[in-house]
């Protein structure tokens, strides 16, 4: 399966040159065989991995549309619950039916007609809900077609809910899914972190006011070690 061929319609501000460099780190080699395959980190005798996640005991793992193959290791790697940010149409019942067999709980939002329906509410509620499953320590999945742009959105929503900054959210994406960061679109994230501020003020936070250094072609420390800065939430509103 390739890159989502949906795009944002809704307005958004184009990215600050911060945030721009946060998420412009080259592809690497094997990005197209990443995108090419619905299943690639599963289905070629790797077990699902789900990383850390700053400040919860949970666990998150990025990925693309998950197959029956995927849906076991999902199992066996200790999965709690799947998001599908996905319609009907694109075959999210087929996950529900797969992980029901498979005993895993499963949710679905349809991203982009929230996103592009200005249903910020529902979006947002959305992205509490993993929130919540990850600070009561869960192993969760996100995944939407190639698990790029409406995953990487919806899992940068997800870390700054949490009380990350801005930069170290976009690095955090980098930590999670490799491919993620690199396709997702500063655009597309920034997209996000103007809605979250719109409704929440503890998301006031401007990018030039963290110092957190460039992603570059070098491998990122674990994301457990990154010494990530958190937004002090101070806002009543944000609760």
């Amino acid at each position: 399966m390739g890159c989502e061929g949906s795009k944002p319609t809704r307005a958004s501000p184009p990215p600050k040159p911060a945030l721009q460099a946060d998420l412009a780190s080259p592809p690497s080699p094997d990005t197209v065989s990443c995108l090419t395959a619905a299943s690639d980190e599963v289905e070629e005798g790797q077990a699902a991995e789900f990383k850390v996640v700053p400040l919860v005991r949970g666990r998150l793992l990025l990925h693309p549309f998950p197959s029956r193959k995927a849906v076991a290791r999902l199992q066996d790697a200790g999965c709690d619950v799947v998001f599908t940010l996905q319609k009907d149409e694109e075959g999210a019942q087929k996950v529900r039916a797969l992980c029901r067999r498979a005993g895993l709980r499963w949710t679905q939002f349809d991203f982009w007609k929230a996103y592009h329906g200005g249903d910020d509410k529902a979006l947002l509620e959305a992205v509490r809900g993993a929130v919540a499953e990850l600070r009561a320590g869960g192993n969760v999945v996100l995944h939407c077609a190639a698990g790029i742009h409406r995953t990487g959105m919806f899992a940068y929503g997800v870390l700054r809910e949490l009380g990350l900054a801005p930069q170290a959210a976009a690095h955090s994406l980098h930590a999670l899914r490799e491919t993620t960061h690199q396709r997702v679109g500063a655009h597309r994230v920034y997209g996000m972190e103007d809605l979250m501020a719109q409704h929440w003020p503890c998301y006031t936070q401007r990018m030039n006011e963290v110092d957190f250094p460039p992603v570059t072609d070098k491998p990122l420390p674990p994301l457990e070690n990154l010494a990530v800065r958190c937004c002090k939430v101070e806002s009543s509103a944000c609760r």
